[in-house]
Parts: structure tokens; sequence; C-alpha cells
């Protein structure tokens, strides 16, 4: 498999958005992990570390070079974050810490644009025409 780079100025819109965002959920992810989550929980290990950024690494990526499955894989990985981070934004809230409801806040908002756009007929119509399904060829030999 070679390095492919994603055009998204080839992409339409809804597609090109979708990615954006779910580059930005991604990035607003692993500000909070790295750079808060583990301010409050510095026992975490370093694989927990390396799963996260592999898992999203992979997934933007993928989603970025237009595959099938990581779409579909994103959009279950989005709406899992998105309740997470919807949750932790309202319990910020509720403590009056506006700087992590901000943070968490921004990332759901990112993850719920992403979803959106991810969802969106004319993007699954695009990731379906550029992952044709492949049908085996028909013996013409055969005789019904």
């Amino acid at each position: 498999m070679q390095f492919q780079w994603p055009d998204l100025k080839t992409y339409p819109p809804s597609v090109r958005n979708g990615i954006l965002l779910l580059w930005g959920g991604w990035a607003m992810h692993f500000y909070f992990y790295f750079f808060i989550y583990l301010n409050y929980f510095p026992n975490v290990s370093g694989r927990e570390a390396v799963l996260q950024l592999g898992v999203g690494i992979g997934i933007c990526y993928f989603v970025g070079i237009l595959k099938k499955w990581a779409r579909a894989l994103s959009l279950f990985f989005n709406l899992g974050i998105l309740l997470i981070y919807t949750i932790a934004a309202l319990r910020a809230v509720s403590n009056q810490n506006f700087y992590i409801a901000m943070v968490t806040g921004a990332t759901a908002v990112l993850f719920a644009g992403s979803t959106y756009y991810l969802m969106k007929k004319e993007t699954a119509a695009f990731f379906a025409q550029r992952n044709p399904v492949h049908q085996p060829p028909e013996n013409k030999d055969k005789q019904p």
C-alpha cells in the first residue's frame, strides 16, 4: 500500500466538510487527552496514549482517502465520542469549570458536525462511487 495524500479540493463540499470536521474533532480530542486529561490522571499507561493516536490518525487518514469502511467506522466512533464529550461538557458547566466546558463542548460540536456531513446521502454516494463493489465475472459459457 502506497501513501496517498487526500486531495480535498476535488471532493464535494459535504465530503470535504465531514473530513475537515473529523480532523478537527480528533485534533481537539488529542489536545484534551494529552494536555488536560493526563494532568488529572497521570497514571494512565503509555499504551493507552499510543492506542489513542493510532486509532485517531488511522481513522482520519483512511476517511481522508475515501475508504468506505473507514467512513462507517468513523461514524461508529463519532457517536461514542460525541456522547462522552457532551456529558463531559455538561459536567464541566455544572462544576463551573468553563475552560474544560469550552474544550469538551468544542470537541463535541466538531464530532457532531462531522457525523452530520458524513451521514449525508451525497457523502455516502461519493464514498460508494470511489469504492465500487466488485462482482465476479459471469461465466458466459454456462447455459441455463
